[in-house]
């Protein structure tokens, strides 16, 4: 009679909480009654299973109930898909303390039961659910405390229906359920609040409960592909076979001829086009500091995303990682918007430094062949990109988040891609955006529209050109602070922001171009600089130490000056976010244009080595950006692929240099479209 007694214990502590049986519960279950009723185990769960899992008082759903209550019949019997759907759904965990509410339950157990030898189709739901003290008022210290620690410290806040396939949402916990099919999201819901009331282990608390559409899959439900995705596929695998044929081609060395066929065939050689991509002489006029500074950028743009999407995880100790991002280096991260000034700064020179070579040769800016030269350059691997991203990833796999972060962004491309074709789709709302890592290249290409006003009149009026150019960017720097303090938006992660802030911000500020147009017009300004006389100063060794402290204290100063933000402590100030967003950006131009300028005149020769090595040219270079382009647009893709089985691109926004190299980089495009 012994030996009944721990496999009790056993099922009922893995088995009972997922179906709301707190252990209070079952604190009649004592050893005694166990042996002197000798019941079997499936009649206790029988019993608890029913007392929790009651479907009359909670269900609207005829079968709905129906189905779990054969269910709970077939778990008596130890029927195996019974024990699976159960065994799915997510348990209560230990270290609640620690942030461990994420809880997926098994995602492939739960599909593997399709109705094959019973009538029941399994569904699996990820409910979102938000805990919060009940009573404000009444809320004592101690329970402060718990809920701080439940919440990780609040590292990112959030409500319950904030959006949370850009920025992931800290504040509320993801449960996985395995229910019937026939169960509506509304039963769902119904479902995990009723469990949710049974293991409450404190009054305190409430809980509300949703369940959206994106995160809920049905076993076995195959879906009819669209017209457009069987095109896009028929396209995508069209290249990979003219890639595979050439491929052959060139291992056999097969002549082919001049047809128009066969040219276009040859334009996929893998062999030629890469000799073309990885080919790093430098052309004439270049300004080859900038590659590496592009760089350095983009990885710190990178890390800063990685960062973020690290989030997305359901880590074990989450509060621990909320106390990790209380440190200063997370300054690195949290002024992400600094490395994208940088590649804003960076357009606007090389735009400028290409149109005045041309105004002082020709004396005309030539702005629809460069146009146009920037579409070819752009679209092409944008529209490649987000047909990849609609069509073909949201097939690849599948998994608890894959609807919240893929199949979100593919319902947002299906619809509104048109804007990102067209660069327009900044101005539609972050939240809606069709690929928000995207949102700089439509910066950029309406920066580059107006350019050629602010070009012109600095070529053809210097002295009021400047004034103009610094006027305009006087103007940006105030709108950027008043529209910053006036709607309490901020665009530093501070430590315990909430992700309808950052919405916010990015629809206000961030992706506006006439709130990044400072740097854009410094840029400009800077270009025009180095093609009038930057490239042949001679600094002194004083004026190079000079240089150097200024710079760095600027960058230093952009970075880390507001480094309150980044401890647990720090409490919003509107003046302090408002005075960060006007003059951060300039504070940080100021360091990239001092390290730019030292760089080509050789004042700092680890400067000059750094900027300018052979391997950051090879991964910068001009012919290589549109497999670079292409690589961190899908940088993204990558990651949301890793977090399911589990900003920005940085786009190269350099013009060429003068007529012949366009000629070239022409020849050179038509030939890498190719891939």
């Amino acid at each position: 009679m012994e030996k009944i007694v721990l496999p009790v214990i056993i099922v009922l502590q893995l088995y009972l909480p997922v179906y709301g049986i707190h252990l209070q519960n079952v604190s009649h279950v004592s050893h005694c009654e166990v042996l002197q009723n000798q019941k079997p185990v499936s009649d206790y769960l029988k019993d608890y299973l029913s007392y929790s899992f009651r479907a009359s008082p909670i269900l609207n759903n005829s079968k709905c109930e129906q189905d779990i209550n054969l269910i709970l019949r077939e778990f008596k019997k130890y029927n195996l898909w019974a024990m699976k759907m159960i065994d799915a759904s997510a348990k209560l965990p230990s270290g609640i303390l620690s942030g461990n509410l994420n809880q997926y339950g098994d995602f492939d157990e739960c599909m593997s039961v399709n109705g094959e030898h019973h009538q029941i189709n399994s569904k699996y739901c990820l409910a979102t659910i938000d805990i919060k003290p009940s009573n404000d008022d009444q809320t004592t210290d101690n329970i402060r405390i718990i809920d701080d620690y439940i919440h990780s410290h609040r590292l990112l806040t959030n409500e319950l229906f904030d959006q949370g396939h850009r920025v992931p949402k800290m504040e509320t916990f993801n449960w996985g359920l395995c229910i019937p099919s026939s169960c509506s999201n509304k039963d769902v819901e119904n479902i995990a609040e009723n469990i949710l009331k049974r293991i409450s282990y404190t009054e305190p608390f409430r809980f509300n409960v949703t369940v959206n559409d994106d995160v809920c899959y049905v076993a076995e439900e195959k879906k009819e592909m669209a017209v457009a995705s069987l095109i896009v596929k028929v396209l995508f695998t069209s290249l990979l076979v003219l890639t595979l044929l050439e491929f052959i081609i060139d291992v056999e060395k097969v002549k082919l001829g001049n047809s128009n066929v066969n040219k276009i065939i040859k334009c996929f050689s893998i062999k030629k086009n890469w000799e073309i991509l990885t080919n790093t002489k430098p052309v004439n006029d270049d300004l080859q500091c900038l590659h590496g500074a592009r760089f350095l950028n983009a990885v710190g743009l990178l890390l800063s995303h990685k960062q973020m999407a690290m989030l997305f995880i359901p880590t074990f100790n989450r509060t621990t990682l909320g106390k990790s991002f209380s440190k200063l280096w997370t300054m690195l991260g949290r002024s992400a918007i600094l490395y994208t000034d940088s590649f804003i700064m960076i357009s606007g020179i090389l735009v400028s430094y290409s149109f005045i070579k041309d105004l002082d040769k020709t004396k005309k800016l030539n702005f629809k062949e460069k146009l146009i030269n920037r579409i070819v350059r752009f679209l092409p691997n944008l529209v490649g990109i987000i047909l990849f991203c609609t069509f073909i990833m949201e097939d690849m796999s599948t998994g608890p988040m894959w609807g919240l972060v893929v199949s979100k962004y593919s319902n947002l491309c299906k619809k509104y891609m048109w804007r990102n074709f067209l660069f327009v789709h900044n101005y539609f709302g972050f939240e809606n955006m069709c690929l928000t890592h995207t949102h700089q290249l439509g910066i950029d290409m309406q920066l580059f529209i107006i350019s050629p006003v602010f070009i012109y009149l600095l070529w053809k009026w210097p002295k009021l050109g400047t004034s103009i150019l610094l006027l305009s960017s006087a103007l940006s720097t105030w709108l950027r602070y008043v529209v910053t303090k006036r709607e309490n938006i901020s665009t530093l992660i501070y430590y315990g922001i909430s992700v309808e802030k950052l919405w916010k911000t990015a629809n206000l500020s961030y992706i506006l171009p006439t709130h990044r147009l400072t740097v854009y017009l410094l840029g400009i300004l800077m270009g025009y600089y180095l093609r009038r006389k930057g490239r042949n100063l001679k600094f002194n060794r004083l004026q190079s130490i000079i240089g150097w402290f200024l710079g760095t204290s600027a960058g230093v100063i952009a970075m880390f000056g507001f480094y309150k933000a980044a401890y647990k402590e720090y409490t919003y100030n509107p003046i302090d976010s408002a005075i960060y967003n006007a003059f951060a950006p300039i504070l940080w131009s100021g360091f990239l244009g001092w390290g730019i300028l030292a760089c080509l005149n050789d004042s700092g020769e680890l400067t000059v080595i750094l900027l300018t090595s052979f391997a950051l040219t090879l991964l910068i270079d001009i012919p290589f950006q549109n497999i670079r382009k292409t690589l961190v647009n899908s940088r993204k893709t990558v990651e949301k692929k890793v977090i399911m089985k589990k900003k920005n691109d940085a786009d190269d926004f350099e013009d060429d240099y003068s007529k012949d190299h366009h000629k070239t980089r022409r020849r050179k495009i038509v030939q890498t479209h190719g891939m």
